[in-house]
């Protein structure tokens, strides 16, 4: 259940790590800095678990068209009146493409490391995962962005795919909150939650 867990987090937090790296249509922004707070909820062998959890994640841009980010994430579910905590850190790299004057398709492939620790016991695995998301800018203020990602953790390559969608509103000139959506599926089990953030731009 452990490495289960482990993926199923991730994928959650994953929507939230692919949203930092794209950036707003014209000007583009790729150096950011975001916390996202995780409230869902997780169906593994037949238990449900109730998930919360934190991220921080940023950014960097390299040039006009790539990027480089990372992100740690920390979490915990409950089951059976035992607390079991995740903790993932990514380190990866980009790009985008305009395909519209207001739109954004971007790219991302990134190494994982992710430990799950239940009572008397943890573990840990690496892994890779990718994420393909799009924005569209509706006005200056609000946007709109959806995202499809994979994870590939442990040995076996354990597989985990996350839809997100979700919307953005700047509040000030640097500052914006966002809220999304997102579901995830893996063999031994799937989960879905919502993600609140706040993002800095620099």
């Amino acid at each position: 259940m452990n490495k289960v867990l482990a993926t199923l987090f991730f994928g959650l937090f994953a929507a939230s790590m692919a949203q930092a790296q794209q950036a707003t249509p014209a000007p583009f922004s790729y150096t950011i800095a975001e916390i996202s707070y995780l409230n869902g909820s997780a169906d593994i062998a037949g238990s449900k678990l109730d998930m919360t959890g934190m991220s921080l994640t940023g950014s960097v841009a390299v040039n006009d068209s790539l990027f480089v980010s990372g992100s740690y994430g920390d979490g915990k579910a409950k089951i059976s009146g035992s607390t079991i905590k995740s903790n993932t850190f990514s380190l990866g790299f980009g790009g985008h493409i305009a395909i519209g004057s207001q739109t954004d398709l971007v790219g991302s492939l990134s190494y994982i490391n992710s430990k799950v620790t239940a009572p008397g016991r943890s573990q840990s695995d690496n892994g890779y995962g990718f994420n393909l998301g799009v924005r569209h800018a509706v006005t200056k203020e609000l946007e709109l962005n959806a995202g499809l990602g994979m994870t590939f953790l442990g040995a076996d390559n354990d597989r985990t795919t996350t839809l997100s969608a979700g919307a953005r509103y700047k509040v000030a000139d640097k500052i914006s909150l966002g809220l999304g959506y997102t579901n995830s599926s893996a063999d031994a089990g799937n989960s879905r939650g919502f993600l609140g953030s706040v993002r800095m731009e620099f």
